[in-house]
């Protein structure tokens, strides 16, 4: 097959397959050859830097695991009306993966307990909705003694677990006092964020006391519009937990 060769601004040809040469012959040969080594090189140093690089950081990877418990002065906002709080307690455990000495993320599966009070056909009555949750925190630490500030902030996703209703006195729902099942107008999702500061005591090497306080924030809807309509509401809760860290490296 005929080569109809064609010249680029570099004066070399190129055919129409795709294919070239130089001029140039030899020397530009032997440039384009050492250059071709000189990047082959480039690319081998940042392999290797980015690699002592990540070996670096992994080395200094902290896990830290231990329990929690704290109160939770929970609300929910509506669009609505208006309703008084309700107080429940937390249960849970953190897993702490910190990188370096100032930065960690933070897992926090937990059983919190929301919900709102208020009057329901005139009846006192108390919404308790409990929450299985997974705030995934990110955190920065300051100060490198016996103790240790810190704050955080990142999202959180529950997963409802009960919706009750209960009227506070005898008369109300159903004629009586006994719970009454509202998982169905209630979401089966919450997505919120956390945004909060505390401190951590150092009481061994390898073993501190943690004290935080936060601000919680639901960002989706817990009615079932199907029940609720136009009247959305979202989770609200100022918590206090305390908890133990036993770390597994350091």
């Amino acid at each position: 097959r005929r080569q109809q060769w064609l010249y680029d601004l570099d004066g070399a040809q190129v055919n129409d397959l795709g294919e070239g040469k130089f001029n140039g012959g030899n020397h530009e040969q032997i440039h384009s050859s050492l250059k071709g080594g000189f990047m082959k090189r480039v690319l081998v140093l940042v392999f290797l830097t980015v690699s002592f690089v990540s070996l670096s950081a992994f080395a200094q990877v902290r896990v830290a695991v231990g329990p929690k418990v704290g109160i939770n002065f929970a609300s929910i906002s509506r669009n609505v009306g208006s309703t008084s709080g309700r107080t429940g307690m937390i249960f849970g455990s953190t897993l702490e993966i910190g990188f370096g000495k100032m930065f960690a993320v933070q897992i926090e599966p937990s059983y919190v307990m929301k919900g709102e009070s208020g009057l329901r056909n005139g009846i006192p009555t108390t919404r308790a909705l409990n929450f299985l949750e997974f705030p995934v925190l990110f955190k920065v630490k300051f100060l490198d003694g016996p103790i240790q500030l810190y704050s955080f902030f990142g999202p959180s996703l529950g997963i409802t677990l009960s919706a009750t209703e209960k009227p506070d006195n005898t008369g109300g729902i159903q004629g009586g006092n006994a719970d009454t099942d509202i998982s169905q107008i209630i979401s089966g999702t919450d997505f919120g964020l956390a945004i909060g500061s505390g401190f951590e005591y150092k009481v061994a090497s390898k073993v501190g006391l943690t004290f935080d306080s936060r601000y919680c924030f639901g960002l989706s809807n817990l009615f079932n519009a199907q029940f609720f309509g136009q009247t959305t509401g979202s989770n609200r809760g100022f918590q206090i937990q305390l908890g133990a860290m036993f770390y597994l490296t350091r």
